[in-house]
């Protein structure tokens, strides 16, 4: 997350941004990558006519685990100008569904084993891609206590429900977010409907019985789902933690 804030918040309008899809260290060492970057340098700092402002100003990795990545796609700006938001409902059944709960429900999970999770799953019917910055919204209660820690993972599925990883680096099926109940609070000139912007300058603790709504920012992605795939987001006291084979 911090290499796409550091990318919108440089000050510049000179500025590039290349996302991989392996390791940065196995990434920097590349030749072909090392020249790219010796290429930036010559034309900023040397002077050199080399076509560099020609590069694309984005150059977006698109992760499909269990499938091919797509990488090097040019693109203007990230996140994109031309984004779809959509909206998945979170269901006491175990499912997320693209129209709003009918009635109010509620699904309870043991916050403080380290095991006991909640866990939600949607198939899709025809190729979809997320790119971008996510959140999740939760109506939370704390039963007997007056805090609860956060921790949200995103992991894709094949159609049998089995996890697909991105193995060309480190073991990914996707992202991940996490906050503590007590730090909700949002600031509202800084936060937009995909990102809230939490400042923890206090807490607001919970009381016996309360009920209160929590926005968790999730951390950006670019992802591939065929037909018959599923996104699985899960919802714990603790890290949720990546099977590493």
């Amino acid at each position: 997350r911090g290499t796409f804030e550091g990318f919108r918040q440089i000050a510049s309008k000179d500025k590039w941004l290349r996302v991989h899809d392996i390791g940065e260290f196995i990434d920097f060492r590349k030749p072909e990558n090392i020249l790219d970057l010796k290429k930036f340098f010559d034309h900023f700092l040397k002077g050199v006519d080399n076509g560099w402002e020609k590069t694309p100003r984005v150059r977006l990795a698109t992760l499909d685990p269990g499938g091919e990545n797509l990488t090097n796609r040019p693109r203007e700006s990230f996140p994109q100008t031309n984004q779809t938001i959509c909206r998945a409902y979170l269901r006491a059944d175990g499912t997320m569904q693209p129209q709003p709960v009918p009635q109010a429900d509620q699904v309870a999970y043991q916050a403080d084993d380290s095991q006991s999770v909640a866990t939600f799953t949607m198939a899709f019917s025809r190729e979809t891609e997320i790119t971008g910055f996510l959140k999740l919204k939760l109506w939370v209660e704390a039963d007997g206590s007056e805090d609860a820690d956060l921790f949200i993972r995103l992991f894709k599925l094949d159609a049998q429900g089995e996890k697909l990883y991105a193995t060309k680096g480190n073991r990914y099926s996707g992202p991940n977010g996490r906050l503590r109940a007590s730090h909700r609070a949002m600031d509202p000139d800084r936060s937009t409907e995909l990102e809230p912007v939490h400042p923890h300058t206090f807490e607001q603790l919970l009381h016996p019985g309360e009920i209160v709504p929590v926005e968790i920012g999730i951390w950006p992605t670019s992802l591939r789902f065929h037909p018959g795939q599923q996104l699985m987001v899960q919802v714990a006291g603790f890290e949720v933690a990546v099977d590493h084979g």
